[in-house]
Order: C-alpha cells, then sequence, then structure tokens
C-alpha cells in the first residue's frame, strides 16, 4: 500500500492543448466511485502511461483521506492476447486486480463493464509513439458489437458510466499528444524501475528480515501479507522476456529530463471520446 503514502497530486504538473493545468484536471470531477483500468498488449506496456495510473491513486485517496488507512487503490490492467508483466509493484492488487483476456473485442468490454471502470486508458492501434491510429467509429458502426449478445445493453452502459478516455504509447510519448503529465518524484519512479526490473526487486525484499520488511509497507499489511506477496511475485518474474524489459527501461531513460529539482519524467497522451473506444478495444498491436 505505498501508494497511499508516496502518491500526491502536488507531485504532478500537466498540460493540455500546450496550457499548464492542474493534474486533477485530466480526470476531472473525480469521484468516490472511480476505478481506473489501462489495456496492455505488448510486454511492461503499462509503464507508457505509469503517471497517470499514480495521479488515479493520488485521487482516489485525496476524494476520501480514511481510505489511506486500509484500502488499495481499484487500479486493473487488462492483459489482451497475452501475459505482460506483473504490475504489483504499482500497487495493483490484489492479484485478480491484473485480468486476462484473449484478443476479443468483446470480452475486453465485458471485462471493463464488469468492473464498472469509469476512467480507460488504451494503447494506440499501431507504431512505437501512436501513429496508424485506427479511425474512431461509432458503436452502430461496429460489427463485433452489433453482433454480440445484446451488444447494445454493454455498449450504453459503457457510454454512460466513461468519464474519461487516454490513449498512451508504451514508450510514454504518443504521436499528436494533446495531454502532458509530469512528476520529478523519486518515490513515484522507484515503483515503476521495480516493475520494470523484477528480478532485481524479488531479490531485494527477498533478502530483508521480518523488520526491516515490514517497515517497507503502510496501512494493516503483516509480515504474512508481504511474504505472500513475494511469494506471488516470484511466480510471474518471467513472464516477459529480458529483451522486453530492456527495451522499456531504454524507452524510460528517454522520457527523463533534467531539472534543478532532479530528474523529472514527462509522458504524454492523447484525450479520446468515449464513443472512439469500441475501434480502439479491437485494435491489436
Amino acid at each position: 500500500m505505498h501508494v497511499s503514502v508516496l502518491c500526491r497530486t502536488e507531485l504532478f504538473s500537466a498540460a493540455q492543448h500546450g496550457h499548464p493545468c492542474p493534474a486533477p484536471a485530466l480526470l476531472p470531477e473525480w469521484s468516490a466511485q472511480d476505478r481506473l483500468g489501462i489495456v496492455v498488449r505488448e510486454p511492461m506496456g503499462a509503464a507508457g502511461a505509469s503517471l497517470l495510473m499514480q495521479l488515479a491513486c493520488a485521487l482516489f485517496y485525496e476524494v476520501l483521506p480514511v481510505r489511506r488507512r486500509d484500502q488499495y487503490p481499484p487500479l486493473f490492467v487488462f492483459h489482451v492476447g497475452g501475459r505482460f508483466g506483473d504490475h504489483s509493484p504499482l500497487d495493483v492488487w490484489p492479484p485478480r486486480r491484473e485480468v486476462f483476456l484473449p484478443h476479443d473485442p468483446y470480452l475486453l468490454l465485458g471485462a471493463l463493464r464488469d468492473r464498472a471502470i469509469t476512467r480507460l486508458v488504451l494503447p494506440a492501434a499501431a507504431g512505437p509513439t501512436g501513429s496508424g491510429q485506427a479511425r474512431p467509429t461509432g458503436p452502430g458502426e461496429i460489427g463485433w458489437l452489433t453482433e454480440a449478445p445484446s451488444g447494445w445493453t454493454d455498449a450504453a452502459s459503457h457510454l454512460e458510466q466513461l468519464r474519461s478516455a487516454y490513449l498512451y504509447s508504451p514508450t510514454g510519448a504518443i504521436h499528436d499528444a494533446d495531454t502532458q503529465l509530469s512528476a520529478a518524484s523519486s518515490d513515484l519512479e522507484s515503483m515503476v524501475e521495480d516493475t520494470l526490473q523484477p528480478h532485481r526487486c524479488h531479490t531485494e525484499f527477498s533478502q530483508r528480515d521480518d523488520e526491516s520488511l515490514l517497515a517497507m509497507g503502510a496501512g494493516p499489511s503483516s509480515v504474512a501479507d508481504l511474504r505472500q506477496w513475494l511469494e506471488i511475485f516470484g511466480q510471474r518474474l518471467d513472464e516477459t522476456p529480458p529483451r522486453a524489459r530492456r527495451r522499456a527501461l531504454h524507452h524510460r531513460t528517454a522520457l527523463r529530463e533534467t531539472s534543478p529539482q532532479g530528474d523529472v519524467v514527462v509522458q504524454s497522451y492523447r484525450k479520446i471520446e468515449a464513443t472512439d473506444t469500441f475501434a480502439l478495444m479491437a485494435c491489436p498491436r
């Protein structure tokens, strides 16, 4: 539950359409019922939207500060077409909050609806920086949606509940971006580094004694909780190939800009309408 201590909105800076804005404006009118979901289609892809995930965590706690005592944020990672790395260092936990799906847009839509996702982050359709984007298409023009069993009801409820939607690139820099989010916090960055370097992270925490292991946690986590996390985390260490992890680390380094406050990580996104998300759910990389 380290995000309950480390994620705060004042750590972020933001801009939309070239104009600075408060970071919470990227996920406006955040409520106690909001839930963020990110779709991942390649190894470690979610690192390209880590700042938006962490901003959502900060808002989850700030809307009801009492949550910092005993709640993980409702972050959901939807792995489409494979298993693309353990995201628990970003506090995507318990394990059921990582959802594994085949390349089937109807199953993805159902998974989003069943988890009441209100803020959705989707990977751009093709290309390392999000070029080659699919043409947005309304639900009435989507074949898989009109052919699904009562697909119209899933479409209607998705459009009713979705409050924000963004495109991201796994590199962290998307083509034709209109939104920028940045942070200079080494604590925020350490969560991403632990995600991208799972073997190092697992070794580091496995070697700790009970007292120092417990000191890293937050909330009511016990030593037994943390040892159980390490066991589950250890089972997924080789889920992504070393080459993919090295590539993700390279992309991460490219996002860093030097400032008087230290290294600043800058990510870019593109805001889309809820109606655009249907076509994008069917876009494999």
